[in-house]
């Protein structure tokens, strides 16, 4: 088992990531992890992203969910979030969304800039 550079973050960029090191490592395949409800947004950022040759050696696996039961996932909100979070993301994806926005991280300036207020010392 081998663990592949950070990826960034954004399903697209992360396959992009993948497909390089599969391009490098030519008799290597990859086992993705990822939940249920997110794992088809993954296969078509895969299918868009990652060149033919490489797609069948990228292995999506779907992992059942722990925080809430699936086979009645309308019953919790964790589950209602996650099933509705998983069919937006994978309309983005449908409607050729391949750049998701840079994530970054925030500091107190941007918070108390987001919401008009002072920074609090």
């Amino acid at each position: 088992m081998q663990s592949l550079p950070e990826a960034p973050r954004g399903r697209s960029r992360a396959a992009l990531v993948l497909s390089d090191w599969l391009n490098e490592n030519p008799g290597e395949s990859v086992d993705l992890l990822c939940d249920r409800f997110t794992s088809r947004a993954w296969k078509r950022a895969i299918a868009v992203s990652v060149d033919a040759g490489v797609q069948d050696r990228i292995h999506i696996l779907p992992l059942r969910q722990r925080a809430f039961d699936e086979t009645d996932w309308w019953r919790c909100k964790q589950g209602r979030t996650g099933f509705v979070n998983g069919y937006l993301i994978l309309a983005f994806h449908l409607l050729g969304g391949t750049n998701e926005p840079e994530a970054k991280e925030r500091t107190a300036q941007d918070f108390a800039a987001a919401f008009g207020g002072k920074e609090r010392e």
